[in-house]
Order: structure tokens, then sequence, then C-alpha cells
């Protein structure tokens, strides 16, 4: 049991758990006017005492996350500081460092870091752009290391507030699959959406409400198998 623990090291870590929520992997992304605080917790598929926390602080373009998953026996922690500029009109680019923890109960307790770094064009309506995390593949243990993960993503903003995501996303050593999505912005009032995956396979789904300095996110997945996973955000304007 131990040594599947440790194979399988920061492995629910690897790819954003929403098409709608890339932030935390994209790091090119964090563009925000102001500060902004965001708590969130995700329950994995009726998996008793398996969670994921996460708490984001934000300025501009700088973030700080703190993300930890796993139940009493095993835990998987990372503090993300990460920050993201524009080298030039519409092109940008953000860079990031990860410190990286896990323990297993009464075995070990193992720390290192992992590079991160992403960038993107923005030609409205139009937005291309990428990521590539764990760029150091860094060794925890020896058993494997962490593989370095990727995403090259595209997004179309339509009339009427649609906005559709494609994804293809892997790593070197394994063939690319696909993440996809469209959202719907109903006027002001709340953002809905819907998306799919291709390994594994299951069906996302979402809800904004935007209300003045504070947002509520929901987002969950059907799993073939596991069945659902739900997840809850809550951002607040500094």
């Amino acid at each position: 049991m131990i040594l599947l623990y440790l194979s399988m090291a920061f492995e629910s870590m690897y790819y954003p758990q929403s098409i709608f929520y890339e932030h935390l992997h994209d790091i090119a992304l964090h563009r925000y006017e102001g500060s902004r605080l965001c708590a969130g917790m995700h329950s994995h598929y009726g998996l008793a005492g398996v969670h994921t926390y996460s708490l984001t602080i934000g300025h501009c373009s700088y973030l700080i996350s703190g993300i930890s998953f796993g139940h009493e026996m095993y835990r998987e922690n990372q503090v993300v500081g990460s920050f993201g500029f524009d080298l030039v009109p519409h092109f940008h680019t953000g860079v990031g460092v990860a410190l990286l923890n896990y323990w297993v109960k009464e075995y070990c307790s193992r720390y290192g870091y992992a590079l991160h770094m992403s960038t993107y064009y923005d030609m409205y309506p139009l937005t291309l752009g990428g990521w590539l995390n764990n760029v150091n593949m860094p060794h925890l243990h020896d058993v494997d290391a962490i593989p370095m993960t990727y995403t090259v993503r595209i997004q179309y903003v339509l009339p009427r507030g649609i906005t559709c995501i494609l994804a293809a996303r892997g790593t070197p050593t394994q063939v690319p699959f696909l993440h996809a999505g469209f959202s719907w912005e109903v006027h002001t009032y709340a953002v809905i959406g819907i998306g799919a995956n291709t390994e594994p396979l299951y069906v996302e789904y979402m809800l904004r409400l935007p209300l003045g300095h504070i947002g509520i996110h929901y987002y969950g997945t059907l799993h073939e198998y596991l069945g659902l996973s739900h997840a809850v955000r809550i951002s607040f304007k500094l």
C-alpha cells in the first residue's frame, strides 16, 4: 500500500480539476484587478475522508496558493508562488515555483520543489495558450519522478456570452487526451457550463454566481465508474 501511495504522488494535481478553473495550472492567466482571496473544498467521488482544500491570495498578477489533498493516512501539500507579466502587447507569460510535501502516516514526510511556466496570446475573441508544470521532474522518493505535464489550450468567445474551450493535455510519454467545455453567461446573474474529458472519461458541469464582491463557484464531475464529485469555491474581491 505504501508503494502505491508513493508511485501516485501528486497525481491528483497533474491537471486542472475543471476546465473552467485553469488558473492554478496556467499561471499566465493571473490578471486580476486589485486583490482577491479564494477558498475551496473538493470531495472526490464519495471517497470517505478524501478531500482537497485550497486557499489562494492574489494581487494583480501575483498569486500565492496553498493546496492539500488526501486523508488521515496520506496527504499531499503544496504552496505555489507565481506571477504573470506581459512580454509584448497581447502576449502574456507566467512563472512559478511550488514547494511540495507528502507524508504517509508513521512512514515518511518528504519535500521537494517544482517549476511551472505558461504563456498565452490574447486577441479577443480568440485566446491561444499553454503551460508546462513540473518542468524539473522532481524526485520525492525512489519509486519514480513526478512527470512533466503540459496543456495546449484554445478559447473562443461567441456572441451572447458563450465561451468555447478546447485543450489537449498529457505528459511527454503518453498520448495526449482532450478536455473541452463551453460556458454561457446568463446576463450578469450567473454563468453555467458543461464539459467533457476523454482520459479519464467523465462529464463536468459548472455554476458561477457573481454577487458583487463575492463569487460563489460550484463545479462537479460525473465519472463513468466512480460516480459524482463536487467542489465549492468562494472568492472575495478585497
